[in-house]
């Protein structure tokens, strides 16, 4: 005996099946009908006819109690009740397949979006985050679960208001130096800037700075300390657990105009230097608000750094 395969359970638009059965044709073809003009202009004619038609019977009995004859009321609300009963059924189907399509719909966009989510909170490894991936993950297929008895109503709006803003909260309670990654992700992005300002024609090996022109031309034997000063400044000015000491201390211990003097650094040739620790930050993706404070950091030291451009040039001074 042929056993009749029970049906699978469908959540992703994939999962789907291409057969459409006949009265689920003919269930679109009736709704598509109903909801047109001439479906309506057929029941307003229906209407239409059994109203001539009670008139006549008035004006030929001379009587409007038969008008109001019950058996005369019945044809109306007969004839109106099964087609109502009818395109109940139908227009149900109907709105079952399309809320089952908008759902296999959705599944897919949560499932993707987790997908993506989940990418974001490996390299980043945000707690927050991984919540989320959770929730979406759960979403797939959620209308199987869903139950009005076990399940209390959703969150109003000012609970899930505060929920999301405890969320924020709690990222933009981290640290500097932890949205950025910590130690290792800086020390990728000083590596990346501190050769990119060697190419870099308004600061670089062909300034028009001699000092400048002069330190990244003669002086790379100490870039690679270099790279290790300024990771050490980025993580002590981001809040990481790192102790940052200057060659030559400024008027605070991160001040940065003696280790700068004899360089001779412009405001100009400062703009461009942060232009360029920009598109460092944008090359490895960081995202905006970390890069804005970023920015903010370095542009605090500008009047520290450009102090020496009005001094009389010497000996290249060692970044840092």
């Amino acid at each position: 005996m042929h056993m009749k395969q029970p049906r699978t359970r469908v959540e992703m638009p994939s999962q789907v099946s291409s057969a459409v059965g006949l009265f689920d044709r003919f269930s679109g073809w009736a709704a598509g009908l109903v909801s047109r003009a001439p479906f309506f202009a057929f029941c307003l004619l229906l209407v239409l006819v059994w109203l001539i038609q009670g008139a006549a019977i008035v004006v030929a009995t001379g009587s409007f109690h038969k008008f109001l004859d019950a058996t005369y009321q019945l044809e109306i609300n007969t004839t109106t009740t099964i087609i109502t009963f009818l395109m109940v059924a139908l227009l149900q189907n109907s709105q079952t397949r399309e809320s089952q399509a908008t759902q296999h719909k959705l599944n897919a966009i949560a499932d993707g979006v987790a997908d993506l989510m989940e990418h974001l909170s490996d390299r980043h490894d945000d707690v927050a985050l991984k919540r989320d991936v959770h929730e979406l993950r759960c979403a797939v297929g959620l209308e199987s679960r869903e139950s009005t008895t076990h399940n209390g109503p959703p969150l109003s709006g000012t609970a899930h208001d505060h929920r999301h803003l405890t969320r924020v909260g709690t990222a933009m309670d981290n640290t500097l130096y932890e949205r950025l990654g910590g130690a290792f992700a800086i020390a990728a992005v000083i590596d990346h800037f501190s050769d990119a300002l060697l190419n870099n024609a308004v600061v670089g090996q062909k300034s028009e700075n001699p000092a400048l022109r002069d330190w990244h031309t003669n002086n790379l034997g100490r870039l690679a300390g270099l790279k290790f000063m300024r990771t050490l400044w980025v993580c002590n000015v981001a809040g990481g657990p790192f102790q940052y000491t200057a060659t030559q201390e400024g008027s605070t211990p991160l001040g940065l105009e003696e280790a700068h003097r004899r360089l001779r650094i412009s405001p100009d040739e400062f703009d461009e230097v942060a232009a360029e620790l920009g598109r460092t930050l944008d090359f490895v993706n960081v995202p905006a608000q970390e890069k804005a404070d970023v920015l903010a950091a370095f542009a605090a030291h500008k009047d520290e750094v450009t102090q020496g451009s009005n001094a009389v040039p010497g000996p290249a001074a060692v970044l840092a």
